[in-house]
């Protein structure tokens, strides 16, 4: 299906993303719910930027991405194909705001899908922007910062029991696969989407680096009941 490719390719090479943490408004953004072909178990929920022409290239992305059209065509695709299931079959999105202050907006777009098996498929796909210039930001820890990878490469080889694979990572390999985010003034966040360095029961492991401290943590979820910070040194 066009829009699952779609979706797939922008988990796996997206340079700016993750997971809401706290709400923060932001009166540039607005949201459009949309259920596919009326379908409710199509649920799409588009944050879309009120001044289309400072943010276009943003809303451009966006409709890339949340394609409406392209869904009504996978929907009736799923439904000719598979009658008897396609009340059970689900897609949902919608957007978080993660951080913004006067000069960033950094949010996500959380989405999820179930066309059968033993359970769905969850992704985040997420933006930062100047907020000033409307443009999107690219340049990231991702694309600047290959010691911190060296650091989570040898966190995650030496510390495989319970929650990592024991599979080899290269340093390179876990920044192109990474998921990477602006989560507050100094803290970038650094995610692992379901499989890439962990089992699906795991989740999705993230890491969080601090840019004036020069910290690197785990944030351990896995082992308490309140989620750790553990250095990485």
């Amino acid at each position: 299906m066009k829009i699952f490719k779609s979706v797939l390719f922008l988990m796996i090479f997206s340079g700016i993303c993750i997971m809401a943490k706290t709400e923060v408004k932001v009166p540039e953004i607005k949201t459009e719910t949309v259920y596919i072909n009326g379908n409710k178990n199509y649920e799409i929920v588009k944050p879309v930027f009120t001044d289309n022409v400072k943010f276009k290239a943003v809303n451009d992305e966006i409709n890339k991405l949340l394609d409406v059209e392209l869904l009504k065509e996978d929907e009736k695709e799923i439904c000719v194909n598979d009658p008897e299931r396609c009340g059970d079959y689900e897609i949902s999105a919608k957007p978080d705001i993660i951080y913004a202050d006067n000069n960033v907006i950094s949010f996500t777009i959380n989405g999820y899908w179930y066309t059968g098996g033993a359970h769905g498929g969850s992704w985040v796909i997420s933006f930062l922007v100047n907020r000033k210039t409307g443009k999107i930001i690219t340049d990231t820890l991702k694309t600047n910062n290959k010691a911190v990878f060296n650091k989570i490469q040898k966190y995650i080889t030496d510390n495989p029991d319970g929650i990592f694979f024991e599979d080899k990572h290269t340093a390179e390999d876990l920044m192109n696969s990474a998921v990477v985010y602006q989560s507050g003034k100094n803290t970038v966040g650094i995610m692992y989407m379901n499989y890439v360095v962990a089992p699906y029961a795991a989740g999705m492991p993230e890491f969080e680096y601090n840019t004036k401290t020069k910290k690197l943590y785990f944030l351990d979820s896995y082992s308490e009941e309140e989620v750790q910070k553990i250095e990485i040194k």
